[in-house]
């Protein structure tokens, strides 16, 4: 466990020293975010519902989905297992006790601790900018299952963080597939849009991948359009997920790894 901890502290030294570059995804975010709130604000001017959402539920869907997006970001966590292995940096960590795995799993949690502080600093300007029009519900349950929604959704998108990363071990860059895939796991997450609103085909596939889960889910609970037997039970297919996407990723580290002390790195 202290080696797990040391790595922790160790990256939260260095992102000390970089801290700066996280604040700048900020105006971003916040951009992005509200350029969302405006197009919804203009739609619901000329309809009291939109697919079973009220102005304020749709105004509540958006932003706590966005916190809760922010705070199980990974900020581009392909990258750095995309340079490790391109860099040939992959090599120094092949000799240490532990499995390159568990290290960069132990670097992504240094680095979400630093990330978080300005999760909340971004929350507290969405809720007082756009408060008047958020629901509140809130209770002590719905509160922990919240908790471990946002815990598994973090994993979810490291572990598919990292297998995006690990197709380096087969392309010099993975900026563009990178992109592309992390476009379409917002998409069937229902980041731009609440996912009801797409045919039952996309509905049920959304469903059936992890994505939803780290988005549509949670807020659906918040907004209790979802029951709590549903909402654990996304819980549970959370897990799962993670559970799967971690053997995927070390099945594709195998071969990779394979491929990798072929070419003498």
């Amino acid at each position: 466990m202290k080696k797990y901890l040391a790595i922790v502290k160790n990256k939260l030294q260095e992102m000390f020293a970089y801290r700066y570059d996280i604040a700048m995804y900020t105006p971003g975010n916040f951009l992005e975010l509200f350029f969302s709130y405006l197009l919804w604000t203009v739609i619901f001017q000329t309809a009291d519902v939109v697919r079973g959402y009220n102005y304020n539920e749709m105004v509540t869907y958006i932003i706590v989905g966005w916190i809760f997006m922010f705070i199980t970001a990974n900020y581009d966590f392909e990258e750095t297992v995309s340079k490790d292995i391109r860099l040939g940096r992959l090599t120094n960590y092949l000799v240490k006790p532990m499995s390159y795995l568990k290290y960069v799993t132990m670097v992504a949690i240094g680095r979400v601790i630093i990330a978080f502080g300005f999760v909340i600093l971004q929350s507290a300007l969405y809720v007082a900018l756009f408060g008047k029009n958020m629901i509140v519900d809130l209770d002590a349950p719905k509160i922990l299952i919240l908790l471990a929604m946002v815990f598994l959704a973090f994993f979810i998108k490291l572990f598919f963080a990292i297998i995006i990363g690990m197709i380096s071990f087969w392309t010099m860059e993975v900026v563009g597939l990178k992109d592309f895939l992390n476009t379409l796991a917002r998409f069937f997450s229902g980041a731009y849009f609440p996912l009801v609103m797409l045919p039952a085909v996309f509905v049920k596939t959304s469903i059936a991948l992890p994505f939803a889960y780290t988005f549509f889910v949670p807020v659906q609970f918040y907004l209790n359009k979802i029951s709590y037997a549903e909402a654990v039970r996304g819980v549970g297919i959370q897990i799962i997920w993670i559970i799967l996407l971690y053997f995927v990723a070390k099945i594709i580290y195998g071969f990779g790894l394979k491929k990798y002390e072929g070419f003498g790195a």
